[in-house]
């Protein structure tokens, strides 16, 4: 269900799915900022209202809502009292607000109408504040940070927000050990960047379907490659051939002709479209469970989101394919558990594209760290990255708010690999 999102296009937004402790997709938290000149999410009502009610409706697909995913959004008190987040319907919100807005007197009347309407109620960056026990009393949920503490600092603070019965989320999660901590002391759900940093495993040999996919993507990286070539490879991979014609077939790209066989299909499209849109599905190919979907998602978010940085800078196209190709395999490790130097020399990439998702500094990481900052909500991070590389930060924002709408689309009328 394609949205109209311009409502927030000037904004920055990032998108955060939440898991269980199943690895289970449970839903999403949307990390903002309305003044693209402030230094932390803080909205009028007016932003708030108009970000709240597109934003939630064009992240998630209508699927995914009626599936029973949640979407969590942080409101300020005026909002609350003023009864903005009834915008949403309660079955799919989740009402963040800040343990320190729990001093505002007008608050406990205007939540407690909330709860009574079915709303669940969060309450972010809990502390164990003194004065909040209302508050937590009326909450479903405490999400706690866990950046920036110590172990002991979690353990304490986990442990004090379990003794309520509620359901514990832990947020900004950057890395497994956290996540297992969290786990280990009573949180069910967690939010964060360690979902893209699980364990690579060493000399782990790929499978055939792997292998032969990574093989693929090296053929068509080959700049001499012909179309007759390309459709042949195609042809070779039956799974790939039903999937690609099947997906040109969808709404998605308004062809008026049912497109029924590989020879087709590369002639309408042609070379340069015919090899973009294979990457993408390629890459979607590897995504397994939830987990991989949300990689998947993510890479492609990430690709786009480059590509139309790079065109705000003037960029050729070329340049801005570049851009696009190291977004889309930049999380490749992570989906197939294999360390990046193992997949960079049977992909043929680019030498620039491969120092830089190896690791190593260069104008291509700089690009791939805004990109990160984006994602994470560091907006100081951003604001830094954005200042250096002398862009636009309207430009930049609103260029991740069409990755996003893109990407959406895009990937809800993927087939998925799973039967799902």
């Amino acid at each position: 269900m394609q949205q109209d999102t311009h409502t927030y296009h000037d904004v920055y937004l990032a998108k955060q799915p939440v898991f269980d402790d199943a690895g289970s997709l449970w839903g999403f938290e949307l990390l903002y900022r309305g003044d693209l000149n402030a230094t932390s999410a803080q909205f009028t009502d007016s932003d708030l209202a108009s970000l709240a009610v597109t934003a939630a409706a064009g992240l998630c697909t209508e699927a995914d809502l009626k599936g029973g995913l949640h979407i969590a959004l942080t409101f300020s008190s005026k909002s609350i009292i003023s009864g903005v987040p009834e915008a949403l319907p309660p079955e799919n919100l989740i009402v963040e607000v800040q343990e320190a807005q729990a001093l505002d007197p007008e608050l406990k009347p205007a939540l407690t109408r909330l709860a009574e309407k079915g709303y669940r109620i969060a309450v972010a960056d809990y502390q164990a504040r003194t004065g909040a026990e209302w508050l937590v009393s009326l909450c479903d949920f405490l999400l706690i940070d866990v950046i920036g503490f110590e172990p002991r600092e979690i353990i304490h603070i986990v442990t004090t927000g379990k003794s309520f019965g509620k359901t514990l989320m832990a947020k900004k999660v950057e890395d497994v050990t956290t996540q297992q901590l969290a786990a280990s002391l009573g949180c069910t759900l967690f939010q964060g960047y360690f979902f893209k940093h699980p364990e690579i495993v060493a000399h782990r040999t790929l499978s055939s379907h792997e292998a032969g996919r990574l093989r693929l993507l090296k053929i068509i990286q080959r700049g001499d490659l012909e179309l007759e070539e390309l459709t042949e490879a195609i042809r070779s991979d039956v799974g790939l051939s039903y999937r690609l014609i099947n997906y040109l077939n969808s709404p998605f790209f308004g062809i008026r002709h049912t497109i029924r066989s590989v020879e087709q299909a590369v002639t309408l499209l042609g070379w340069r479209q015919i090899v973009d849109w294979l990457r993408v599905i390629i890459l979607a190919d590897f995504a397994v469970g939830d987990t991989g979907r949300e990689l998947a998602f993510a890479s492609v978010q990430r690709a786009r989101f480059l590509e139309l940085a790079a065109h705000s800078l003037g960029s050729d196209e070329e340049a801005a394919k570049t851009r696009f190709l190291l977004g889309l395999f930049s999380l490749l490790d992570v989906m197939l558990a294999t360390p990046m130097d193992e997949l960079v020399d049977p992909m043929n990439l680019d030498t620039e594209i491969a120092v830089a998702l190896l690791g190593q500094n260069n104008e291509f990481a700089r690009w791939l760290g805004l990109a990160i900052s984006f994602e994470k909500g560091d907006w100081k991070g951003l604001d830094a990255a954005v200042k250096s590389m002398d862009l636009d930060p309207a430009v930049i924002a609103r260029s991740y708010a069409e990755a996003l709408d893109w990407t959406s689309m895009l990937m809800m009328e993927m087939p998925s690999n799973d039967g799902r």
